[in-house]
This record gives C-alpha cells, structure tokens and sequence, in this order.
C-alpha cells in the first residue's frame, strides 16, 4: 500500500532542513548553498540507501513524432533491479501504425523480455520468436550498444526519476568528483517547501554558457523526492521537461511512483513555440522494496523456454552463432543438426 507520512512529521523534516541552513550559512552564500545540498542529497539518501532490491510493475503510453508521422504506444512494464542487473517485461501494444514497420500493427507488439545479468544480455520477444544472448566480460565492461538496447526496452529506469536526473542523484551530484566540471547550487524555494537545485557547467571546461544546464525541484513533503526537472540546451532553451509524484511505499522509503518525461524539439519562428517530440507517462501499479528473489531471476534459463527456441548468440570476442534450446541449456544448432553424441551447452549469469 502507498501510504504518506504525517503532515507534522514532513513539517518537522523541512523545519530541520532549514534549521541547519541557517546554523551553517554564517559565511557566504556559496557556503550556504554547498551545504543546502549536502543536507538535501542526505534526506535523500534515507530512502535510496534502504532500495537494495526492487520491484515495479507499472503501465506507460509512448508517443514520438517523426518526418512521417506520429507514434504511439501503451502498454505495462515489470522491472526488477538489483545493482547493474535487472530484467524487463514489457507488453506493449501500438495505437495505429508503427512507422516503418509495414502495415500491421502488431509487428513490434506483444510481449518481450530483457535480463541484464553479471556478464550478459538476453532478449526474447514472444511474438516472432525472436531471441539473442550477448555476452559480455563484466557488468563494467557492459559495451554501451548494449546499454542502448536494454534502455530502448526498458524506456525509463525508476531511479532515474525522483532521485536525480539521467541517473545523477542528489548525492553524486554534491560529490567532489562531480563538481569537478559542474557548479551546482541550492536555495530553498519561494513557498518555503520546496528546494531549487541548479546545475551548471564550469566555464573552464565549457565556456559561454551562464545559464543552468538541469534545473531541479526538491520536494520535502515527498521524502525530499525530485517532483520536477527542466534540461536546456546551450542556448538556454529548455529541451526536456520531467514532473514526478512520489509516495511512502514503505515506512521511511520515499519513491516515484510516476512521472512524466517531455522532450521539445526547437522553437518555430512562426509560433514562438516547440513542439513535443517524444513523450513517456508511466504510473506505478505495484512497488515492492527488496523482494526476496528466485537465484535463477537475472538469467535467461528463468524464463524457462520451451526446447528448439533459436538463439542468436554473440560473444564477447564477438562471435556470433546460432543455439538452440534443450533441458534449458543451449546447444550449438549445428551439432543438434548433425546429430552428434556430445553435445556441450552453454550457460550465462
């Protein structure tokens, strides 16, 4: 059940909040700020540090406008996290034509899977049958045409809403080592419950741009949970819009429960105004904080696929080869194809 905390108690937190901006702001308003975010990335880190696991199922609609035309999509994702694995469920469903996919609408629907483990990526989709397994040397080592391809199935990580902004939470950004290229600042908000986070770029490292590059709401009547973030491109035009609700999902345990990622394509001269490009709307439906899971979750063998599915394995010297399933291994087709006595398989995490 998502549950808010008592008004009193999220008044009291904000009181804290701002009662120690006061006691550490004697010096200059750099000072202040510095230490504004370092209280704000801390009150967000009660929640973050209690998700080591996590499970979300939730519903999303999709559009994209392109030169030929309008895009949309709908449709339920289940997720499953912990640390650099996860695995994806995705039923998705087209309204009207995909573009460029031919006439039928059902090409890219139905229902596929991700499972990003320690050292591979599996994707399955039921509807043509379809599945590849890349391997990899370790999660670090993950090449980013893989990273691309699990993003693309997954549309929007949970953490990334709520917590920060393009997977930089408040914490990273308050971090030395952040701050290394990026100025970031923090003052509270007009209403007095709200907090305005701002970052820039150092002008050393990009020059000739003054204005903020993220710009980011922290709430502390949502568990200090980021409720709205604006990007801008180097103009100063904002390309990105992001609104979040969060909830208490579990006591103490503040999440973004759902969201709205907006992103605008450049100003017509004619109108003054950018039109949406692309747009996700996803609301959780169910969130489960450190599920107790299966040891088989983050490996294709969970999925339990029947015996002869084609696999296109590829390695990670990059050597591709098609297996076939058998007793939930997988054997090189050829010499299933040949008939031979030993047969060995293949196995990945």
């Amino acid at each position: 059940m998502l549950r808010n905390r008592p008004v009193y108690v999220r008044e009291i937190s904000a009181a804290i909040v701002l009662l120690l901006l006061a006691v550490k702001s004697w010096g200059d308003t750099k000072s202040a700020s510095e230490q504004l975010l370092r209280v704000l990335a801390a009150e967000q880190d009660r929640s973050l540090s209690k998700i080591q696991t996590l499970a979300v199922r939730r519903n999303f609609e999709y559009m994209r406008s392109t030169p030929r035309g309008v895009e949309r999509q709908k449709g339920s994702l289940y997720h499953i996290f912990d640390g650099p694995k996860s695995v994806a469920v995705v039923d998705r469903e087209y309204v009207g034509k995909p573009l460029g996919m031919g006439d039928g609408t059902s090409v890219l629907s139905g229902r596929q899977w991700v499972i990003a483990g320690d050292s591979s990526v599996f994707t399955f989709a039921a509807e043509i049958n379809s599945a590849h397994l890349m391997e990899f040397d370790s999660s670090r080592s993950r090449p980013k045409d893989l990273n691309n391809l699990v993003d693309m199935h997954l549309f929007a990580q949970p953490l990334r809403f709520g917590f920060g902004v393009d997977d930089i939470t408040l914490k990273e950004a308050a971090s030395p080592r952040f701050q290394v290229r990026h100025r970031v600042e923090a003052e509270p908000a007009a209403d007095g419950t709200n907090y305005i986070v701002r970052v820039f770029h150092r002008p050393e490292y990009v020059p000739d741009v003054a204005h903020p590059i993220w710009e980011m709401t922290v709430d502390s009547k949502q568990g200090y949970l980021i409720t709205e973030g604006l990007m801008r491109d180097p103009d100063g035009t904002v390309y990105r819009h992001i609104k979040s609700r969060g909830a208490e999902v579990q006591p103490g345990v503040w999440f973004s429960v759902e969201w709205d990622d907006t992103f605008y394509g450049p100003i017509d001269p004619r109108t003054g105004q950018a039109e949406i490009f692309e747009s996700k709307h996803c609301t959780s439906t169910e969130v489960k904080i450190n599920p107790d899971l299966p040891e088989d979750t983050f490996t294709w063998q969970s999925l339990k696929l029947p015996d002869g599915t084609r696999v296109t394995r590829t390695t990670a010297l990059g050597k591709t080869d098609t297996m076939t399933v058998q007793g939930n291994e997988l054997i090189p087709s050829r010499l299933i194809q040949k008939g031979s006595s030993r047969l060995p398989s293949v196995t990945s995490k």
